[in-house]
């Protein structure tokens, strides 16, 4: 699909969404269902991430009522890095199939061919090899769709782009929601941030420990050495729906964000070597 219009990506969001309230799949099992069938490109992929999150949201927020409404953001939100992770592999996959032969016969009928698989070519031989191969070994080429490597090259660096600008932004979002903490725990009469280190220990574990003590150096506090197994025996009411420790939970989440990318690249870049080296 070389455009994707106002009126399908509201068609594609719907579709998503409505499966998912029907308890069809997860929201990036649809994005990826429809991404396959419609073959979107990653910029496109990404723009239906935000349409089926913000509808998801929305249906749940205009449902809830009262202070039930504070549940509507919690759900599983269609994941970006997901979808892309399995274009990925779905080019290695391709990668791997070179010099091979490509069976269009073994796969599930219901499943979609894919972005990349789409805009293969079913070639016949153009003239007949100086050795011609019996019936059994022709009828086998020609059901063997040759793969092109160019194909596979674009779409890893179309990848590798939307990976670099979602790092690019999860690393601005990272350092304004721990700006944001740091600034909370300075103002008078604020959350204690003693108070804070040990109800978000205890909720995250060793997950939150390089955040907490980089809250503590940035607030000039001494280190602080944390024992987890010792924390939890301990019972504590956590309220996890307040402000400040959804923030903190956002930040967290923007920090692995911006591995899962690195990472992301890496492999994208270890592709590109193999398929042009």
């Amino acid at each position: 699909m070389p455009l994707l219009t106002e009126q399908n990506l509201e068609k594609f969001s719907t579709e998503v969404v409505d499966a998912f309230f029907k308890n069809a799949g997860s929201l990036t099992d649809g994005v990826v269902k429809v991404s396959n069938r419609e073959s979107l490109n990653p910029e496109q992929i990404k723009r239906l991430v935000e349409a089926v999150n913000n509808m998801t949201f929305q249906r749940k927020f205009s449902a809830a009522e009262g202070t039930d409404r504070m549940d509507a953001s919690q759900f599983e939100t269609a994941d970006p890095n997901s979808a892309l992770q399995r274009l990925i592999q779905a080019a290695k996959d391709l990668m791997e199939e070179q010099g091979g032969t490509a069976s269009m016969e073994g796969g599930d009928p219901g499943t979609p061919v894919g972005d990349l698989e789409q805009a293969l070519p079913n070639t016949r031989p153009e003239q007949e090899p100086l050795n011609p191969a019996g019936p059994e070994d022709n009828y086998r080429q020609l059901g063997s769709p040759k793969i092109s490597s160019v194909d596979v090259t674009m779409k890893l660096r179309k990848t590798a782009e939307l990976l670099k600008e979602q790092q690019y932004q999860h690393r601005v979002n990272f350092t304004e929601n721990f700006q944001k903490l740091a600034t909370t725990f300075t103002h008078l009469n604020g959350t204690a941030f003693e108070e804070f280190e040990k109800d978000a220990f205890y909720k995250w574990g060793e997950r939150a420990v390089p955040y907490l003590s980089m809250l503590r150096g940035t607030l000039r506090k001494p280190a602080a050495t944390y024992d987890h197994g010792a924390m939890t025996k301990v019972a504590r009411v956590i309220d996890s729906s307040q402000p400040i420790m959804r923030l903190f939970a956002e930040t967290i989440q923007h920090s692995e964000n911006v591995e899962l990318a690195d990472k992301g690249l890496i492999k994208v870049a270890e592709y590109l070597k193999n398929l042009n080296g």
